[in-house]
């Protein structure tokens, strides 16, 4: 489940997505001079409204080797995986994982975010993405173990 959560970002979708520790600046949805102004909510907001919509996890390649167990789940994921956006849940499903979670936009430049989703475990799952010109693809980085690492979403039309 915590590969959807981290396909938000992806994302993830994911969703995507550290994860436990205290939040950084960036992760709190504050401008790195530490305001909350509204040129930044509104970078938040239009993100948001981008994401909305169906994505297909093409690729994803963790940051170091996962144990046989999670690469076998990992490769299961791979073009299978399907993640929903709705402006506040993301919901992941692929013919073995289905996961309804909320998620939120805490950061956000331009192209570039981070997506917060609260946890089962009580953590916080974190991914930074970057959407692209055509808003048709995300690249995102997973923030949070076992999922670090660098994956593609592909928007479904």
């Amino acid at each position: 489940m915590k590969l959807a959560a981290s396909v938000l970002g992806g994302m993830g979708v994911i969703v995507a997505l550290g994860g436990c520790g205290a939040p950084s600046s960036q992760a709190t949805g504050r401008a790195p001079g530490g305001s909350n102004d509204r040129t930044g909510m509104r970078d938040n907001a239009n993100v948001a409204s981008r994401l909305v919509g169906q994505w297909r996890l093409v690729d994803f390649h963790p940051d170091v080797s996962l144990e046989p167990a999670l690469q076998m789940l990992l490769s299961q994921q791979v073009r299978t995986m399907v993640i929903r956006f709705d402006g506040s849940h993301l919901y992941a499903d692929s013919p073995t994982i289905h996961v309804n979670r909320a998620y939120q936009v805490t950061y956000a430049a331009g192209p570039i975010f981070k997506i917060t989703s609260p946890d089962y475990g009580g953590g916080t799952l974190v991914s930074s993405g970057e959407l692209s010109d055509d808003g048709n693809q995300i690249v995102f980085h997973g923030e949070s173990e076992p999922w670090m690492g660098t994956g593609t979403l592909q928007r479904i039309p």
